[in-house]
């Protein structure tokens, strides 16, 4: 099985889905489905469990503190969207499960004035980069974002960013809080996007993956596949999006039934082994943005049979599209 794969190189460690293969093998050991020479040590089951608690009060302890800045935003008329996190954790079966890091957010209109009024309520501001600004509430990080992709010297990405903003409203709450999710439509792209920058400049995980399967299993009805599609061929995603169809089938339990999707195997083996092996180097939570910018050069370099052969533009044009968005391209 493939999960056994992930257990005897503990790889899950690392790939944010430790809490939900370790809940699931003790389920297994209580249901008596695996023997007992083959369970490991009373000491590693402990380990586990406490492990299990503590990433699930890091997950309430994160989800109280959202709550109480976008409570603090509603107060002042703001609209917070969730991104990614707790919003997609809601698809799974046990959502506290799920490693709940920064909390994602967008404010549309109001995200310099929701900087201000974060700050007035006690929270850190660093302005980070131009796409989101940093705000650091009771040791919470919030992710406040201007724009949802890189748009810089990129005028492909500047009218899919116009596309998001257009798709993205909803009405409704996360669990009852001031904390809205996107659209479905929305959502289905951003995943897929968000997806394919970590995976061309550094790596996606395997909850990258777990995040897409049961998030299409949720919604595949209230999305418009066609449309998906079609900008899927605009941004350049295709090919990444069918072998991650083909990796979710086959390994996470996508059930693709009733959509346009398809999947394709040609590039799937080569994602999957560059996501379990993390071979490229970490550029999320860099220091200093242009050693940020400098290691995402490193890893286009060092990783560019990604662009060459999953996306549509050669890492070269990426590399001068870059620095030009960066030189001529700042006031965006």
């Amino acid at each position: 099985m493939f999960i056994d794969t992930l257990i005897f190189n503990s790889q899950f460690i690392r790939q944010g889905i430790s809490a939900i293969v370790w809940d699931n093998i003790l389920q297994e050991i209580y249901d008596g489905k695996i023997p007992l020479e083959h369970q490991p040590a009373k000491a590693q089951k402990i380990q586990w469990a406490l492990a299990i608690e503590n990433i699930i009060k890091q997950f309430n302890h994160r989800k109280q503190l959202s709550t109480e800045i976008a409570d603090i935003w509603a107060k002042e008329g703001i609209k917070t969207y969730g991104l990614k996190g707790w919003a997609l954790s809601t698809y799974y079966p046990k959502p506290e499960l799920r490693e709940f890091g920064d909390f994602d957010c967008y404010l549309g209109v109001d995200f310099e004035r929701g900087n201000q009024v974060a700050i007035a309520n006690g929270a850190k501001f660093n302005p980070h980069d131009y796409r989101h600004s940093h705000i650091y509430y009771k040791g919470l990080t919030i992710e406040n974002h201007r724009y949802f992709l890189p748009v810089r010297g990129n005028a492909r990405n500047k009218k899919l960013e116009q596309y998001l903003r257009a798709i993205i409203s909803c009405d409704k709450r996360i669990e009852g809080s001031n904390i809205y999710y996107p659209s479905p439509q929305f959502h289905s792209l951003f995943i897929i996007l968000h997806m394919l920058q970590h995976f061309l400049y550094e790596n996606i995980t395997l909850r990258h993956m777990l995040d897409w399967a049961y998030f299409v299993n949720a919604e595949r009805e209230n999305i418009d596949w066609r449309e998906f599609n079609i900008k899927c061929d605009e941004a350049g995603a295709t090919r990444f999006v069918e072998a991650l169809n083909y990796i979710c089938t086959k390994h996470m339990g996508l059930n693709i039934d009733g959509t346009l999707l398809k999947v394709d195997n040609r590039y799937a083996d080569k994602i999957l082994q560059d996501t379990l092996q993390q071979s490229s180097q970490k550029v999320s939570g860099i220091k200093g943005i242009w050693r940020t910018r400098f290691m995402k050069v490193q890893n286009i370099v060092a990783q560019r049979w990604k662009f060459n052969e999953i996306y549509d533009t050669n890492f070269m044009y990426s590399i001068c599209q870059t620095a030009a968005g960066i030189v001529f391209d700042s006031n965006v």
